[in-house]
């Protein structure tokens, strides 16, 4: 079978090589292997991730064709949560809205009671939605990240108009970067609050937006009030992190051959019913079918098309959040550790200096502890090949370094922001 390599951490095999740094005089600790890592929390340690990704590795982590109602299903959703849709096919992304209402202990993690509303439940969206490699991602670094709290944003005009021009002196911008806006008012139709957007037809002080890499300019309308805000991504009131189902990379498997078989993704349904009404927007009159695709789900009545055209595999419709409808194609991305969400999930959020929440697994929580390194395949599609080459040296990866005599200083190469 070819082996996909990807650089970043997409893991299946790991080897932990607890092997000390820093040097004491002091008598080693005991480590308990039963609760934890094995670190000894006076020490650093060397862990080397072994990379062995294959293609089963990016399909479906749930591969039973049934929702059981009594397990809870892990992934980047917060199972305890329901979300509304914000934004459109393209562009958008799931929001925690509520929690979860138990109606029994046979039937948890439902939104919509009586059968009416416009919430997913995230437990459905974790059975639906998740792959394999994000439950590691998850674990080990907090999901994959596309989009990540950061400040308040720049003020900017954006003009009512085909196409919309948006003007944001000396924005230093490319063609392809994704963006944010924000805004204390009304944005003019077109635009989404908090919603994501690429930057095309760049110019200084201009540019025009897009809702995928290099696609159609976006037109508006309407009128517009209030403050707008842009900025990279997770600006102002829109300050979270936005984590994406992994997909093979560089346009890979583009007629959906692989996001078709039963073997890596296979189609879910959920029969008519209470299920369907609590759990998802779409009421008990019919069955939820529901197929993945790259980074998209499908939410349809029956089994029937493709990826690029969905058909049936992705007609049934619901409302955005500025009401807005979207039928059957909805991104697999999700919005987590916004200043709702992180103070109580404590399991994937974590607080940093700036005030804002974000993503972290165990590589963050043990940064100070922990140096890593990372092997994998060499790209050359021989499936004979034995062996790897090491892709990342051992290093700290957080905003600190620990040298051999314990002396702690900053790391002039960490692998995220603070």
């Amino acid at each position: 079978m070819k082996k996909i390599f990807a650089i970043f951490v997409c893991l299946v095999g790991l080897v932990a090589l607890g092997i000390s740094l820093a040097q004491s005089t002091s008598p080693r600790t005991k480590i308990d292997l039963r609760t934890g890592p094995i670190i000894n929390s006076s020490d650093v340690a060397n862990l080397a991730l072994v990379l062995s990704v294959e293609f089963p590795t990016v399909g479906a982590s749930y591969r039973s064709g049934s929702y059981v109602n009594t397990q809870k299903y892990l992934g980047y959703f917060n199972s305890s949560s329901c979300y509304r849709y914000v934004g459109t096919s393209t562009n958008g992304y799931y929001e925690p809205n509520d929690p979860t209402t138990p109606v029994t202990a046979t039937i948890p993690y439902l939104c919509n009671q009586a059968g009416t509303g416009t919430g997913f439940s995230g437990n459905f969206l974790n059975f639906a939605a998740t792959s394999s490699i994000d439950i590691v991602r998850f674990a080990l670094t907090g999901g994959d990240r596309i989009a990540d709290a950061k400040s308040d944003g720049t003020s900017v005009t954006i003009t009512a108009a085909s196409p919309a021009v948006v003007t944001w002196s000396g924005h230093g911008l490319s063609d392809g970067s994704l963006i944010q806006v924000d805004t204390t008012g009304t944005l003019p139709s077109g635009l989404t609050k908090c919603g994501l957007y690429y930057v095309t037809s760049s110019t200084t002080n201009t540019f025009r937006l897009s809702e995928t890499v290099g696609g159609g300019v976006i037109n508006t309308s309407g009128t517009q009030s209030g403050t707008h805000k842009m900025g990279d991504n997770g600006i102002g009131s829109c300050a979270h992190s936005i984590l994406q189902r992994a997909v093979l990379p560089g346009g890979a498997d583009i007629n959906g051959s692989f996001y078709g078989s039963s073997s890596n993704f296979p189609t879910k349904t959920l029969a008519a019913g209470a299920l369907t009404a609590g759990l998802t927007p779409f009421g008990s009159a019919s069955q939820v079918v529901i197929k993945s695709c790259f980074d998209y789900i499908y939410f349809g009545t029956a089994d029937a098309g493709t990826c690029g055209a969905p058909s049936t595999n992705g007609n049934l419709a619901t409302t955005n959040t500025d009401g807005q409808t979207v039928t059957g194609t909805f991104k697999a991305r999700v919005a987590v550790c916004g200043s709702s969400e992180g103070p109580v999930r404590s399991d994937l959020c974590k607080q940093y200096p700036s005030g804002n929440y974000k993503p972290v697994g165990e590589i963050q929580k043990n940064a100070d502890k922990v140096r890593v390194a990372a092997f994998g395949y060499l790209l050359d599609q021989v499936n004979t090949r034995y062996g790897g080459v090491l892709r990342a040296p051992m290093k700290f990866t957080g905003v600190n370094q620990k040298d051999a005599n314990g002396i702690v200083s900053a790391n002039t190469q960490p692998e995220w922001d603070e």
